[in-house]
């Protein structure tokens, strides 16, 4: 409920500011104002996304589409979606993954984020295949995860010990919507400390074995 209701408050206190002070606000003020507005509208889309996600899951209505599916482009373009350009990318070009697109993109989203927001640069993302399975994995190089932490990460409003104000955004359900969506294809989601600082969450999901 705090999650909805501060950018709910903030779109309806600068709206309410701009209604009744518009012709004496400076425009300096009325683009910073609609700025937040729209900075605050899109975290509150990101979270209803999540929790109708997360509760399509739980109901069990994901249901699993397994096309085979160009791993590689994928990536490029989540990352292009995305803005980042300094992410490494590890991964054969003739990998092919059993899922439906949008949920690999999804399951993307959700990992890089959590990189971006609680872990440290350089971010890469390593892709390695076994036969019928293949292993998605995002690496940073922050603090890692506390010990004590790690059997809550892929639970629901799940929040580190360290998110604070500078990490806003987060309602903790990332993590657990990459497990959900990957239980949904038989496969599983960990986490692993990275060598020699930094995370490493990956994802197994069904792939086409390669061909010898």
């Amino acid at each position: 409920s705090h999650e909805l209701r501060t950018p709910l408050t903030a779109i309806s206190g600068f709206a309410s500011t701009m209604t009744h002070h518009w012709e004496t606000l400076p425009d300096a003020d009325k683009q910073r104002f609609v700025a937040i507005i729209e900075e605050q509208s899109e975290r509150l889309g990101r979270l209803v996304s999540d929790l109708l996600t997360l509760s399509h899951i739980e109901s069990g209505r994901v249901r699993p589409v397994q096309s085979p599916v160009d791993l590689e482009p994928v990536v490029r373009r989540t990352l292009e979606h995305l803005g980042l350009t300094d992410i490494e990318v590890t991964c054969d070009p003739d990998i092919v993954v059993l899922v439906d697109e949008d949920h690999i993109e999804q399951i993307l989203v959700n990992l890089l984020g959590n990189a971006m927001t609680h872990g440290a640069p350089p971010v890469g993302i390593e892709v390695r295949q076994d036969g019928a399975r293949i292993d998605i994995t995002v690496v940073d190089h922050g603090v890692g995860v506390p010990e004590e932490f790690v059997a809550e990460l892929f639970t629901r409003f799940a929040r580190g010990p360290q998110a604070g104000e500078q990490q806003r955004g987060g309602a903790g359900l990332g993590l657990s919507i990459v497990e959900g969506l990957a239980h949904a294809y038989g496969g599983r989601a960990s986490y692993a400390p990275n060598e020699p600082r930094g995370a490493r969450f990956s994802v197994r999901l069904p792939a086409v074995p390669a061909v010898s």
